[in-house]
């Protein structure tokens, strides 16, 4: 991607962020329901989706400890209060 200017990156990085099919939807309509935080779990995508962050850095937090989360099968999932504790705290810069 090195011939790609700034704001073509841009653009690319945040059409992902974008609800796609109606699979997104429903995991935003999730995230926005009226249950307690601590009830709502969320897959990654759902969380950066919802929180408008990259997939790579939830993957960081989750790697480093950061992000709670659990493991079912393949599929991680992420407690939607936890997240929006980890998510609100800057991540440092290596």
């Amino acid at each position: 991607m090195s011939g790609i200017d700034a704001s073509i990156r841009r653009a690319i990085k945040e059409d992902r962020l974008h609800p796609r099919c109606k699979a997104d939807l429903d995991r935003l309509s999730l995230a926005n329901s009226s249950m307690p935080d601590s009830d709502i779990w969320l897959d990654v995508r759902a969380v950066e989706l919802y929180f408008q962050v990259d997939r790579r850095r939830v993957y960081r937090l989750i790697e480093s400890g950061r992000l709670p989360h659990e493991r079912v099968g393949r599929k991680i999932l992420i407690n939607k209060q936890a997240a929006s504790v980890a998510l609100a705290s800057p991540e440092r810069k290596r």
